[in-house]
């Protein structure tokens, strides 16, 4: 009897092993399975309420769910209940759940000695995921006028997955009673780490959708932009200014054009170099009717002392240098001058202005006295800055047309017919005025 005894008690010494796996392998696959399909399900529910909200509801239908007069999951999630409290999209929290209950899965599955504690983790999550199936459900069946299929697949799931842990639970409740074989570090870990994934994903959905809409506005916001009419009509609305031209401001074209575009520039500014390409260009063309006239505003707190930062270090002296090859050699002098600038834009730490003027010929004795504080290069910049200050400037380059600012992101074809639309304006007998392009 003893020797019969003992093999019974070798069993039931090994069923209560502390260091045995509470809960099979496949308790946790099928666990995993339904957080896959739950994903798949809320994934594509949170990929058209991102779609649905970037372009505000024009969106192709999907196959994968296809609008009839009983089913339409767009309009369910274009619902104010399919955001819960008014910022969180349910389709996302959803995805989010089943996250938690993947990673859950995943670890209960590789490391036996969670299992326990990932079970009745899952077990937990499940019973709350319920509430908000119940919920939402009730909302759909009574509140809506379509349903959703895609959420009745993640409410199915739900039940079927919490009913499965239930029976689980049942079956095995004297061993879900014993001790866990997981320290508390590691059970605080692993939720965690599934709260933090859960988060992860949320964060990279909101941040998705945002990134989407901001594109989407920036892009009909650039439509516009670049669209003449609509243009010209915020132009002809902004405030008009007093932009002072005279002789003894560098100009290119010819001097007797009858519209001058007006140009505050900083020599060290590569978006300045860019637009005054465009605009010579463009004053070559059309000679007869434009012409460029340059001013300055360096974004350097050397000389423009009401600004923040001391964006542009050498553009002070680098206008000062400009504007006393113009008081040397006219505005033929200032053109060659500030191309040598920009061509060296990258190269001005190490102030090559008298290096610059020996290679246009200029006297250096004379250009040495125009680059001294105080001195007509000096005082001319300063009359610059303290115009563009009036004017409001905090940036260049700014470009001024019959007393409108024209924006610095207006180019090409679009500022050529707004410059056109500007002119006819002002002048009914110039409805014909057009510009070579």
């Amino acid at each position: 009897m003893s020797i019969a005894a003992a093999p019974r008690e070798s069993r039931a010494g090994a069923s209560r092993n502390p260091t045995a796996p509470v809960l099979g392998a496949a308790v946790f696959l099928i666990f995993l399975a339904a957080s896959l399909v739950g994903i798949f399900a809320t994934g594509f529910l949170s990929y058209r309420h991102v779609l649905l909200a970037v372009e505000s509801g024009a969106v192709a239908e999907s196959p994968l769910c296809r609008p009839s007069a009983l089913v339409n999951c767009d309009a369910v999630l274009q619902t104010p209940e399919a955001m819960l409290f008014e910022y969180f999209p349910s389709s996302v929290v959803g995805l989010c759940g089943f996250v938690i209950l993947f990673w859950l899965s995943a670890h209960g599955l590789c490391i036996p000695r969670l299992r326990k504690i990932a079970f009745t983790s899952i077990v937990a999550y499940l019973c709350l995921a319920i509430s908000f199936s119940a919920y939402f459900s009730y909302l759909m069946i009574f509140k809506e006028d379509f349903l959703c299929t895609w959420c009745i697949v993640v409410h199915v799931v739900n039940l079927t997955a919490l009913s499965f842990g239930l029976a689980v639970m049942r079956r095995k409740k004297p061993e879900l009673e014993a001790p866990s074989t997981a320290s508390l570090a590691e059970a605080i870990c692993l939720l965690a780490s599934a709260v933090l994934a859960a988060v992860a994903v949320m964060s990279a959905a909101q941040w998705v959708e945002k990134s989407l809409v901001l594109t989407k506005v920036t892009q009909k916001y650039n439509d516009l932009r670049d669209n003449p009419d609509v243009a010209t009509a915020m132009i002809q609305a902004s405030p008009t200014y007093h932009v002072t031209v005279d002789a003894a401001d560098p100009s290119y074209g010819s001097p007797q054009a009858p519209y001058a575009i007006v140009m505050f520039t900083d020599l060290q500014c590569p978006v300045c170099l860019r637009k005054e390409l465009f605009l010579h260009a463009m004053v070559d063309i059309n000679a007869e009717h434009l012409r460029l006239v340059l001013k300055n505003f360096p974004l350097s707190t050397d000389c423009n002392k009401k600004l923040s930062k001391n964006l542009h270090p050498y553009a002070c002296e680098a206008a000062r240098a400009a504007y006393a090859a113009f008081l040397m050699g006219g505005a033929d002098e200032y053109w060659k001058y500030a191309d040598l600038i920009f061509a060296h834009q990258s190269d001005l730490k190490g102030k090559p202005w008298f290096v610059f003027a020996s290679q246009l010929g200029l006297r250096e004795s004379e250009f040495r006295k125009l680059m001294e504080a105080d001195s007509a290069a000096d005082k001319k910049i300063r009359q610059d800055i303290e115009q563009g200050l009036e004017l409001g400037l905090d940036s260049t380059p700014a470009i001024f047309f019959l007393g409108k600012r024209i924006p610095e992101d207006l180019s090409g074809l679009p500022f050529m017919v707004v410059i056109e639309n500007l002119v006819r304006a002002q002048d009914p007998e110039k409805k014909d005025f057009t510009l070579r392009k």
